[in-house]
């Protein structure tokens, strides 16, 4: 959006000038170009405004979700997340199941099948596996979860799941109920929100934990804290560009003495691992030996990518990089999360630049070493 202007300035003055027909949709444009900066106080006067002038359309109401959210009020954020549905935000289509969905007040038996159906990236549907774990506690049964082939060594390892589905195959598989993952909130009330802070994710293969834990051992210098690093995410997502770091601007974090530093990035994601880390990447066959190699770390530094929910999802401590515009879990203020209780948040303090947040990172990294 913002090469399309020339420059930030240029987009907004554009873009305040729009009336008649297209006054909506220049209005959602620098809305979210205000949220890009980080200007939130100024993007939620033009969502007051839209409220106003388009209060039914499903764009205002998603991105007016983000707002609530970030102001504390998860709940309404989620419901008006829902909005999204019309405009395929989540990035798979809703499966055509004619059976019921699984609501707060369902009332199923221990012999229910229950499908929770994985929506988003990577990260999202490890998010919804607190879900999986939350439908298990709540109704006493395991659900089936569908969701991306990789997750599946992973999903299988978890007890209150009863099988891991590749999302392929979805449309065969018998339920009674199902879950669209993204709506989890939604559907089952304040009460799935209940333990955010706990870990859910746990590691059942001894052996592979065994030969992950002498690996890393292996490739430690002595006396040094293992901190694993990714600073590039998959380039699919929406915004990636304001989210990575590029690797030259890592340095300052790598001259942080008394400290091996573990590259998570994997395949094309980033520009090049540093000579100065240990590159995981052509032994991370899939997202059991990610896990099982996080689990291994003291510390893990992640910008927003799924790698910074699969370190927090086990309880590792975890530092998140948050660009201007957060994710919605990290939407609201500070430097902590209702989500994880095991991370810590940085968040960029000048839109394109993360000299500053980096310094912070290095800083803090170094009171660790002490």
């Amino acid at each position: 959006m913002i090469k399309d202007f020339g420059s930030i300035e240029k987009g907004i003055a554009f873009l305040e000038t729009i009336r008649g027909d297209q006054e909506i949709a220049a209005l959602i444009d620098l809305q979210v170009l205000y949220n890009l900066i980080g200007e939130e106080e100024k993007a939620f006067e033009v969502s007051n405004k839209l409220m106003k002038l388009a209060p039914n359309d499903p764009r205002v109401l998603f991105n007016r979700g983000w707002h609530r959210m970030s102001r504390g009020d998860i709940i309404e954020g989620f419901s008006l997340l829902e909005s999204g549905r019309l405009l395929n935000s989540y990035g798979d289509p809703l499966i055509n199941s004619p059976l019921p969905i699984l609501k707060e007040d369902s009332s199923i038996s221990p012999y229910s099948k229950v499908l929770l159906y994985g929506e988003g990236g990577f990260g999202d549907e490890i998010i919804a596996l607190r879900f999986a774990k939350h439908i298990h506690d709540k109704f006493k049964v395991k659900p089936i979860f569908a969701c991306q082939r990789s997750l599946l060594p992973l999903v299988n390892q978890q007890d209150y799941v009863s099988l891991g589905l590749d999302k392929e195959f979805v449309l065969g598989c018998y339920h009674d109920y199902w879950l669209p993952a993204m709506s989890s909130v939604f559907y089952l009330g304040e009460d799935s929100l209940k333990n955010l802070d706990s870990p859910y994710v746990e590691l059942k293969k001894v052996e592979q934990m065994k030969q992950w834990k002498n690996l890393i051992r292996e490739k430690t210098r002595p006396n040094t804290l293992k901190v694993g690093l990714r600073w590039s995410g998959s380039s699919h997502f929406e915004h990636k560009e304001f989210r990575d770091i590029k690797t030259k601007e890592l340095q300052r974090l790598l001259k942080v003495k008394g400290v091996t530093f573990f590259s998570f990035q994997k395949g094309d994601s980033g520009e090049g691992v540093p000579d100065s880390t240990v590159n995981l990447d052509p032994l991370l066959k899939d997202w059991s030996d990610s896990f099982s190699a996080l689990a291994q770390m003291d510390l893990v530094i992640s910008s927003c990518t799924s790698v910074a929910h699969a370190a927090a999802s086990m309880g590792r401590p975890t530092w998140v990089l948050v660009p201007t515009l957060p994710y919605f879990i990290w939407a609201e203020p500070g430097s902590k999360s209702r989500w994880y209780k095991s991370v810590r948040l940085f968040r960029q303090k000048e839109f394109g630049s993360w000299e500053a947040t980096l310094e912070d990172v290095a800083s803090s990294l170094e009171e660790e070493r002490k």
